[in-house]
């Protein structure tokens, strides 16, 4: 790794990262909860979980969806092997977003139904999917931080996946005034789609691993 004008490597980025990801998927787990003033013995525990369905569905997505964008930050990692003061912010900035996934799945959560509560966390993912398209856009323009001689093919992968996450996230959020409900069922197609060719990056098409997204 290169060190830059200011002492910061890439690495130190990534170890950020994977901290704020991994503390950010556990505290989901907290807006997970049983009412405790209903009296179990009249209504039965299964009865509970049961109302607490849509709290679980909203954990899995959300879940997922971080999983998702660990990943894509994982991807671009691996081609982007500098970094500079605009660049390290705009990685910061995607760590705060990063950490509000937890407020936002716990408003739709609370407020199930709610168009605001939908529109927030879809707003949420709105911005988190412009920030890791401009982090690649960024890093890739003339090579600025990625390695000499990476695959072209790798750069538009990269930003049609980018592009995919941005769209869903659109649709949720237009979708939140609609539907509030189901509006975050939108998110399912993100995985979907990087499934299919033309998405996958080259190490995904031919069953190794890949250097970029």
């Amino acid at each position: 790794m290169e060190r830059r004008e200011f002492g910061i490597t890439t690495g130190r980025i990534e170890s950020l990262s994977d901290n704020v990801f991994s503390v950010a998927m556990t505290l989901l787990v907290f807006n997970l909860s049983i009412p405790v003033a209903q009296k179990f013995s009249e209504t039965g525990l299964h009865i509970l979980l049961l109302g607490q369905s849509h709290r679980f569905i909203n954990y899995f997505i959300s879940f997922v969806l971080l999983a998702i964008l660990w990943e894509v930050h994982h991807r671009q990692f691996q081609s982007i092997h500098r970094t500079n003061r605009a660049h390290l912010w705009l990685n910061i900035c995607i760590l705060m977003f990063v950490v509000l996934v937890p407020f936002s799945t716990s408003l739709i959560g609370d407020f199930s139904g709610d168009r605001t509560a939908s529109a927030f966390f879809s707003a949420n993912m709105v911005i988190l999917a412009v920030l890791f398209h401009v982090n690649w856009v960024y890093a890739t323009k003339g090579l600025r931080l990625v390695r000499p001689g990476l695959d072209p093919e790798s750069l538009r992968t990269g930003k049609r996946r980018s592009v995919v996450f941005l769209f869903a996230s659109l649709a949720a959020f237009l979708l939140s005034f609609l539907v509030a409900e189901w509006s975050t069922l939108s998110f399912l197609l993100v995985p979907v789609v990087n499934s299919l060719p033309g998405f996958r990056a080259p190490g995904e098409a031919a069953g190794a691993s890949t250097e970029a997204d």
